[in-house]
């Protein structure tokens, strides 16, 4: 990044010079009076933009110097040339911008405009667009049309009031996090302080609270007593960010007593999103997380999951073996001098093993206590089968 010194100094040290433009290597450029200065071995350009206000530059930041009195004799010229030739004028124009004469290249293009009103890029340049015929410029077209300039873009009012909201929700969610971390400190401390502040965690009643207070349970740093507020606070809201917090604790807390309590209160609020989490990690490579899934799928005892825990009775694992370095050896049979060791590293491969899951079969006798198939996946479909069939054609009776 280009380090600029800017000098404060009165106006009256500066040498009187003509005016000048400086183009600087990285784009842009400085217009001033231009003269040298040396600091010790370095040497510098000394710009005096006026107001007392001086520039220093490097060498090596200067691409060229030109007198601004120059470039507008080019420009007087140029445009008596162009005469009154539209594309003339806006080739002008392109030359202004691209030596930095911002005013003429304004008065250069809506000149273009004057001389040519269908001109369609010199339009575009000052924001203008085609709509039904007519040029207009692009800002009225989209307030005409109800949208609102929002972050450099036009969106929707509904759009820009949803991200303002989510702005203002990320503000207070971080204020909170703050909050309950400084009350956290002070419970773990104990005594007088540690008690007012467990007062005034479990005041809290407000929802936004539940995503600092979601990621603390999930983390399962705190002792037992403080993950178990942390699970009574979340059980107030039915917020999203209190439901997956509730689910990954029921899943994966040591303290069985909070599993179950997070159990019991996502059945009241969640049990939908609940149950689709513990089938998705059915599918889990992780045999694990799998039977555990399949326990809490067991508690919840939800129709939905007999199919996936069907198909999960027997799981199917990949995991990675050899790669390592190895070492063989090989030795002469008649005792000579050819044998050895060799060493070298064996191809990785992928282990495919069928596992069986006890707890998924628990799951479906739970569910359906009067059958028992062992891990006979097909026998349990067309146990399922045959139940939903008899059901169906009880709900089809005359009463």
């Amino acid at each position: 990044m280009r380090r600029w010194v800017i000098l404060l100094m009165v106006a009256a040290t500066a040498n009187a010079c003509h005016a000048e433009v400086v183009y600087l290597r990285g784009g842009g450029s400085v217009s001033g009076s231009v003269k040298p200065l040396a600091m010790g071995k370095q040497k510098l350009i000394l710009v005096d933009i006026g107001n007392g206000i001086q520039i220093s530059l490097t060498q090596g930041e200067v691409a060229r110097v030109d007198k601004e009195d120059d470039l507008i004799k080019q420009y007087q010229t140029r445009r008596i040339d162009a005469a009154d030739q539209a594309e003339a004028h806006w080739e002008l124009a392109r030359w202004c911008k691209a030596n930095l004469l911002l005013p003429q290249y304004d008065r250069q293009v809506r000149h273009v405009i004057r001389l040519d009103p269908q001109h369609a890029t010199a339009r575009a340049s000052l924001g203008y667009t085609s709509f039904n015929g007519k040029w207009i410029l692009i800002d009225e077209l989209q307030r005409s049309r109800g949208l609102v300039y929002h972050q450099g873009k036009w969106k929707v009012p509904a759009d820009v009031a949803m991200l303002e909201a989510d702005g203002e929700l990320e503000i207070q969610q971080k204020q909170w996090i703050q909050t309950i971390k400084r009350l956290r400190s002070r419970v773990l401390k104990g005594g007088k302080s540690g008690d007012e502040s467990l007062a005034e965690l479990t005041a809290i009643d407000d929802p936004i609270a539940s995503a600092a207070i979601g990621k603390l349970l999930v983390q399962r740093e705190d002792p037992d007593q403080v993950r178990m507020l942390w699970v009574q606070l979340l059980s107030k809201w039915e917020t999203a960010e209190a439901a997956d917090a509730l689910i990954m604790a029921s899943l994966f807390d040591p303290e069985p007593a909070i599993r179950e309590a997070c159990m019991d209160r996502l059945e009241q609020f969640a049990k939908p999103r609940a149950v689709n989490t513990y089938i998705a990690m059915l599918r889990d490579n992780d045999n694990k997380k799998v039977r555990i899934a399949a326990n809490a799928l067991m508690a919840m005892k939800d129709p939905r999951s007999i199919l996936p825990l069907t198909d999960a009775l027997v799981t199917t694992h990949k995991s990675k073996t050899g790669g390592g370095p190895s070492m063989s050896s090989s030795f002469d049979r008649n005792g000579g001098g050819g044998g050895g060791f060799s060493f070298g590293g064996g191809k990785e491969k992928i282990i495919e093993q069928k596992v069986r899951n006890p707890p998924v079969l628990s799951a479906l006798m739970t569910l359906a206590p009067d059958a028992d198939y062992q891990y006979d996946a097909e026998r349990w479909r067309q146990h399922f089968s045959r139940h939903m069939a008899e059901v169906s054609y009880d709900l089809r009776r005359d009463p």
